[in-house]
C-alpha cells in the first residue's frame, strides 16, 4: 500500500480550476485563447450511446514547447499514480468504462452507454500516425481562427487516417456507433499552472459540424467518410494524459472527459465562456466540479442540469400565504422524499431545491476502482491510498459528491438553493454562454453565506470564490447568521441576505424557512407572503397589450373569476383559486432547451381565430356576456352560464375593425355594444343585431373612443379629427381638428370641485396634449401643450393634491408626469423615476389606487416587474412585484373574498406572455376604504374610460397666497427651476431673486386663479452655483401677501 498527499490549497486552486481562467475557442473549452464556444442542441438523443474511439500520434519532433516527442508515453514518468503507463488501447478503454459508469449512476440510469464500445486500431500498443508534427495543430498565433482551424484539421486528419484502416471499415460496416473520440499522444492544454512552457500542446475540444464548417470555411464540409456507409460529424477530442510535466502535477483525464462529453449532450458551460471565471463553483461537473480531486471525483450534476436533462422531475410548489413543511431527501439516497423541488418566482425565473452532501456516511473518504477491481481511498486530508495491487485508471467512484465534502474551512452538506432565470438561459444557450455576466448568470447558487461569491476571486487563501460550507442551507448556518446578525434562525426572504427578490430586485414574496439539521432526509417549510394561493397560471398563449377583467358572474356581490384572453384567440376563465373553468381543451407545442417537443393541455371556454383588443363585459345574475373584435372582420360575443358552464359563441361579420376595446352602456336586453370598425361605429344590441353604423368624421380611420357623463361617445381618428356623437341617434353633435394626430385612445375626466366640468383627454406619443369642453370641443386654457417627454401609454387620471380636480397621468421612458387641469406640470414627479432601471418605454396604462391615504400608480416595468409609485416616485410598501414579462396591459384591484375574514385587496396582472398573477394587497387596508380612480382597463369591464374620484378636497384657502405650496422644484436645479405657487383669490404673483451678496438677478412675474396652482420658470442657462433667495408676493382682492423660498443652483 502507497500514497500520495496532495498540498489542500494547491488542490483547492489549481485542479479545480480547469483552464477556465482563460477565454474559450470556438472548439475548445479550455484553452487560454480562442472564440467564443457555441453550443448546438443535441435532439433524439439515442436511447443507448454507443462509443468509438482512436488513439492517433504525431509525427515525431524534438521541440522543447510541446510535451513529449509527439508519440504515446512520452514525457510521463512511469512512477505517477493518476493514470499510470502503459496508455495502449486497455487504457483508454478503461477511461471509457469510467463515462460509461460516472454517466450512468448520475443521470440515474437514463444516460446508457453501451459497453461494446470500441477502440481503434485494436493492436494492443498500435496507433494511427498524423501527417503533420504536434505544433502543426495548434501555432500559438494568439488567434482563435487559427486555433479553430488548427484543431478541425486535427478532427479531419485523424478520421482520415483511420479511414485507412480497413480493419476499422469492416468493423463499421456492420456496426453502429454514435459517440466519437480522439485520443491524441500528449498532454491536454487545458490547466493553468501559472507558466506554460510546453505552449503548442493540444487543448481538448469537442466537434459539431457546423464549428467544423466554419473553422474550415466550408459551409458544405460533410464530415469525414470512414467506410461506406459511416460519415464522423462531430466527436470529443481528448489527450492521453493531464499530467502537468512542468508542475509535476498529476491531474485525472476523467474529469476533462466527462465536461467534454457533456457538451456532447447538450449540456451548457456553467462557467464564463469568456474569462474562465467559475459561475456555479465546485457544485456541478459542468463547472470546477470537474475537478474535485484532481479531477479524480467530478462532481454530479446540479439540480438545473439534472432537471435540463430530464434526469429529475422537481415537485413543483406553489406557495401560500401559509406556511407548508416539506421533506427533501439527498441526491443519492434511492427512495423517500423528493430529491428536487421547484419554486415558481416569475414567468421566466424560479428556484430549485435540493440536497446535497459530500460525505454522508461521515466516513472521510472516498473508494474507487478500476478495472481490476483494485481500489484506491481518496481521503479527506487529500491523501491517495494504493488500497492493493499497482492501481490502473479509475473506472468508477462509491460517491461523486465528495469533492463537496472537503470544502474550505469545513464540511459540506444541506440543502443548495438555485436561482434560475430562463430568459437568459434561452437567449445564451446556443452560444454556450448561459453564465457570462456574473451579475445576472441564468444559473445562479443563492449562496448561504449572504455573499455572491462564487466567481469572483479575493486570494488564493479565501476559497469561496469555488463555493464553501457556508453555502449550503441548514440550521445553524454560522455563515447565514455572522451575514444576518438580526435573525437568530437560517431563513430565506425578501431583506435576508441573500434576499429572496427576482433578478432585478424585485419582490416575490417567497419565503424558505424551518431548516433542518444537514442530514440525508432535510425538512424546510415554504410559504409566500404576497402571492394568492392558486397563482401565477400561465395562459395558453400570448396576451401581448390586452388586460385582465375580473367578474361577478352571479351577482351576489362577490368577484368570482378572471376572464383573459390572448391575442390568438383563447379565452379562458380562472376561479378566484386559479382552476380553470370551461370543457374545452386544447394543446400547443413546445421546445425544450434540449430540443425536445413537448404538448400543453389548455383548458379554455372558448377558442376564436384571434382577438383584437381587451374584450368589454357584463355581468348577470346567470353569468357573464363578452363582446370583442377579431383580428378580421369578425365582432364576437361569448356568454357564459355560471349554472351550467355553458358557452355561447356568436359572431357578426363587420368592415374592418378598430383595434380598440367596444363599450357596454346601459345593462339588461336594453345594453348597447358600441364598436369601432374603420371609419365607422356601430351600435349593436346585446345579441348582436346591428342597430346603426355612424361614421363621424368621414372616411378618418378611428383610433379609440370614451364615453362622457352626459352619455355621449367621443372617439379620436388616425387623423387630428376628433367628434361628440349620440350613439342612440346616429348625430354627431361636434366635430373638429385638433392640432396633433392622437396615438392612444382618449379619456373622460370629472371633477368633484366642479360637478359640471367634464373634460376630454387627447395625447400622442411626442408628447402632446389636451384638454377639449365636453360640450363644445374647445380647448380648456392652457392648452394644448407639449409635456415635454414622449409618452408611451394611454392616460389615466387621479386626484392627487386632493384639490377636487383630477390630474391626467402620463407615462413615458423611466417616467411618469401629473398634468392639472390648468395645463401645469405637478410638481416633484422626478424626471427619472428610478435610475436603476433603463431608460425604456413603460407602455402600461397604470392602475391608480391609494396607499396609507396617498395615491399612487401602479404599473409595469419592461424589465418583467410590477411597480407602486407615489407622485415623489417613493415605492409603495410591498413593491416591486416580479412578473418576468412586460406589463402592457392595465392591472385590475379586485376583492376576491369579500364575505370572509379577509377583506384585503388583491392586485391582477397579466403580462404580455401569458403569464397571470394574483397578489394579495395586505398594505392597502380595506377594499372599499380605497380610492381607486382609474382600476383596469378603460376604468371598468364596461370600457367608458371615464373617471371621478371621490378624494377628501381640502377646504378653499381664504389667504390670497397659500404660502405651503410656494417652493421651488427641482431644487437643488442645474439647469432650469419652477417656482411653484397657489393663490385662494384671483390676482397676480410676482417673483424677486436674490444672490448671496443680496443684489437682484432675475424677476419674474404672472397670473394665478383661485385654488389652482402655477408655475414661473427660471432659465438657470447664464446664471452661477450657489443660494439664491427669492421673495414670492401675491397680490389681489385690494391686498398683498408675501413669503421667501430659498433656490440652490448646482452646476
Amino acid at each position: 500500500m502507497r500514497s500520495i498527499l496532495f498540498t489542500p490549497i494547491l488542490w483547492g486552486f489549481l485542479l479545480t480550476a480547469v483552464g477556465f481562467s482563460a477565454s474559450a475557442p470556438t472548439l475548445n473549452l479550455y484553452s487560454k485563447t480562442g472564440s467564443a464556444a457555441r453550443l448546438d442542441q443535441v435532439t433524439d438523443l439515442p436511447d443507448t450511446l454507443r462509443v468509438l474511439a482512436i488513439r492517433v500520434e504525431f509525427q515525431p519532433d524534438t521541440l522543447s514547447t510541446t510535451t513529449g516527442d509527439g508519440t504515446f508515453g512520452s514525457d510521463i514518468p512511469d512512477t505517477i499514480t493518476i493514470d499510470p503507463l502503459p496508455h495502449d488501447r486497455t487504457y483508454f478503454e478503461d477511461h471509457i468504462t469510467f463515462l460509461k459508469n460516472y454517466y450512468g449512476e448520475i443521470s440515474g440510469g437514463k444516460v446508457v452507454i453501451s459497453g461494446d464500445f470500441a477502440v481503434y486500431p485494436q493492436g494492443l500498443d498500435s496507433v494511427y500516425t498524423l501527417p503533420h508534427q504536434m505544433w502543426h495543430y495548434n501555432y500559438n498565433s494568439g488567434n482563435p481562427e487559427d486555433l479553430d482551424r488548427s484543431l478541425a484539421e486535427l478532427f479531419v486528419d485523424s478520421w482520415t487516417a483511420a479511414a485507412e484502416d480497413p480493419e476499422l471499415v469492416e468493423f463499421l460496416s456492420v456496426s453502429d456507433y454514435n459517440v466519437f473520440i480522439i485520443y491524441h499522444a500528449g498532454i491536454g492544454q487545458d490547466f493553468d499552472v501559472g507558466f506554460d512552457e510546453t505552449p503548442h500542446d493540444i487543448p481538448s475540444a469537442y466537434f459539431k459540424l457546423n464549428d467544423l464548417r466554419d473553422a474550415l470555411d466550408d459551409p458544405d464540409f460533410p464530415g469525414v467518410q470512414v467506410g461506406e456507409e459511416t460519415w464522423v460529424t462531430s466527436g470529443i477530442l481528448l489527450p492521453e494524459s493531464e499530467y502537468q510535466t512542468e508542475a509535476g502535477v498529476e491531474i485525472a483525464l476523467n474529469g476533462t472527459e466527462v465536461l467534454l462529453f457533456g457538451h456532447w449532450l447538450g449540456l451548457p458551460a456553467l462557467y464564463n465562456t469568456d474569462d474562465g471565471t467559475s459561475g456555479v463553483g465546485r457544485f456541478d461537473f459542468m463547472d470546477q466540479g470537474s475537478g474535485n480531486f484532481a479531477g479524480l471525483i467530478p462532481a454530479r450534476p446540479c439540480a438545473w442540469t439534472r432537471e435540463l436533462m430530464g434526469w429529475v422531475e422537481p415537485v413543483l410548489l406553489n406557495p401560500t400565504a401559509v406556511a407548508d413543511t416539506f421533506q427533501i431527501k439527498q441526491v443519492q439516497v434511492e427512495s423517500g422524499a423528493p430529491e428536487v423541488y421547484r419554486i415558481p418566482i416569475n414567468e421566466n425565473e424560479y428556484y430549485l431545491i435540493e440536497n446535497r452532501a459530500g460525505d454522508p456516511e461521515e466516513r472521510g473518504f472516498a473508494i474507487a476502482r478500476d478495472s481490476q477491481g483494485r481500489q484506491l481511498k481518496i481521503t479527506e486530508d487529500y491523501e491517495i491510498i494504493v488500497m492493493d495491487g499497482d492501481f490502473g485508471v479509475i473506472v468508477e467512484v462509491d460517491n461523486y459528491d465528495f469533492g463537496l465534502h472537503v470544502l474550505p474551512n469545513g464540511t459540506g452538506e444541506g440543502v443548495l438553493i438555485w436561482h434560475i432565470d430562463d430568459t437568459v438561459i434561452d437567449a445564451n444557450y446556443a452560444g454556450n454562454t448561459i453564465n457570462n455576466d456574473i451579475d445576472h448568470k441564468g444559473v445562479r447558487l443563492v449562496e448561504g453565506d449572504g455573499s455572491d461569491d462564487i466567481g469572483r476571486f479575493f486570494g488564493i487563501l479565501q476559497m469561496q470564490d469555488l463555493g464553501w460550507w457556508g453555502d449550503f442551507w441548514y440550521a445553524g448556518n454560522e455563515a447565514f447568521l455572522y451575514a444576518n446578525p438580526d435573525l437568530s434562525k437560517v431563513r430565506f426572504f425578501s431583506d435576508s441576505r441573500p434576499p429572496s427578490r427576482a433578478h432585478d430586485g424585485s419582490l416575490t414574496g417567497i419565503e424558505i424557512g424551518g431548516f433542518s439539521a444537514a442530514q440525508e432526509t432535510m425538512e424546510f417549510w415554504v410559504r409566500n407572503s404576497s402571492g394568492r394561493e392558486g397563482f401565477p397560471k400561465q395562459l395558453a398563449g400570448e396576451s401581448g397589450s390586452l388586460s385582465p377583467t375580473v367578474i361577478d358572474y352571479d351577482s351576489d356581490g362577490q368577484l368570482d373569476a378572471i376572464l383573459t384572453v390572448t391575442t390568438k384567440g383563447a379565452i379562458q376563465l380562472f376561479d378566484r383559486y386559479g382552476e380553470p373553468q370551461g370543457s374545452l381543451v386544447s394543446t400547443h407545442s413546445d421546445t425544450t432547451l434540449l430540443g425536445e417537443l413537448i404538448e400543453i393541455a389548455d383548458t379554455l371556454l372558448a377558442q376564436v381565430a384571434g382577438i383584437g383588443a381587451t374584450p368589454a363585459v357584463a355581468e348577470s345574475a346567470t353569468g357573464f356576456t363578452a363582446y370583442f373584435p377579431g383580428t378580421g372582420f369578425d365582432f364576437y360575443r361569448v356568454e357564459y352560464f355560471n349554472e351550467t358552464g355553458d358557452v355561447l359563441v356568436d359572431t357578426v361579420f363587420v368592415d374592418v375593425l378598430g383595434e380598440f376595446s367596444p363599450m357596454i352602456i346601459g345593462s339588461g336586453p336594453d345594453r348597447r355594444i358600441v364598436a369601432g370598425a374603420h371609419t365607422k361605429l356601430v351600435v349593436f344590441d346585446d345579441t348582436l343585431a346591428i342597430l346603426d353604423q355612424i361614421q363621424p368624421l368621414q372616411n378618418m380611420g378611428l383610433r379609440g373612443m370614451c364615453l362622457t357623463a352626459d352619455q355621449h361617445v367621443f372617439v379620436t381618428s388616425e387623423g387630428n379629427g376628433v367628434a361628440l356623437l349620440n350613439y342612440e341617434t346616429g348625430e354627431v353633435l361636434w366635430d373638429l381638428g385638433i392640432s396633433f394626430i392622437p396615438d392612444f385612445g382618449p379619456i373622460c375626466i370629472s371633477h368633484q370641485a366642479d360637478p359640471g366640468r367634464h373634460d376630454l383627454v387627447v395625447v400622442n406619443s411626442s408628447g402632446d396634449l389636451a384638454l377639449l369642453d365636453d360640450d363644445t370641443g374647445d380647448y380648456r386654457p392652457g392648452f394644448p401643450m407639449n409635456v415635454g417627454m414622449a409618452i408611451s401609454a394611454p392616460p389615466t387620471a387621479g386626484d392627487f393634491d386632493n384639490d377636487g380636480y383630477l390630474d391626467v397621468i402620463l407615462m413615458g421612458e423611466n417616467r411618469t408626469m401629473g398634468i392639472q387641469v390648468k395645463g401645469t406640470i405637478m410638481a416633484n414627479w422626478k424626471y427619472s423615476i428610478d435610475n436603476r432601471y433603463e431608460f425604456e418605454p413603460i407602455q402600461t396604462a397604470p392602475l391608480i389606487c391609494d396607499f396609507d391615504e396617498e395615491l399612487h400608480i401602479i404599473f409595469g416595468w419592461p424589465d418583467g416587474s410590477i411597480d407602486a409609485r407615489s407622485q415623489n416616485s417613493d415605492i409603495a410598501s410591498g413593491f416591486p412585484l416580479s412578473t418576468g414579462g412586460m406589463v402592457r396591459g392595465t392591472p385590475v384591484l379586485v376583492q376576491l373574498d369579500p364575505f370572509s375574514s379577509n377583506d384585503e385587496s388583491e392586485l391582477v396582472v397579466l403580462d404580455e406572455n401569458g403569464a397571470l398573477f394574483v397578489w394579495n394587497m395586505e398594505q392597502l387596508g380595506l377594499y372599499d376604504q380605497q380610492r381607486k380612480p382609474w382600476n383596469g382597463w378603460m376604468n371598468g369591464n364596461q370600457r367608458h374610460g371615464l373617471a371621478l374620484d371621490s378624494s377628501a378636497i381640502e377646504p378653499p384657502e381664504t389667504n390670497l397666497l397659500v404660502a405651503t405650496k410656494v417652493y421651488p422644484w427641482p431644487n437643488p436645479a442645474k439647469d432650469m427651476v419652477n417656482i411653484r405657487y397657489k393663490m385662494g383669490l384671483d390676482g397676480e404673483i410676482s417673483v424677486r431673486i436674490f444672490d448671496g451678496a443680496g443684489d437682484l438677478v432675475k424677476e419674474l412675474e404672472g397670473s394665478g386663479q383661485a385654488g389652482f396652482e402655477g408655475d414661473l420658470e427660471w432659465d438657470l442657462e447664464d446664471v452661477s452655483s450657489g443660494v439664491y433667495l427669492g421673495r414670492v408676493e401675491a397680490s389681489g382682492s385690494g391686498k398683498k401677501e408675501h413669503t421667501f423660498i430659498k433656490i440652490a443652483v448646482i452646476k
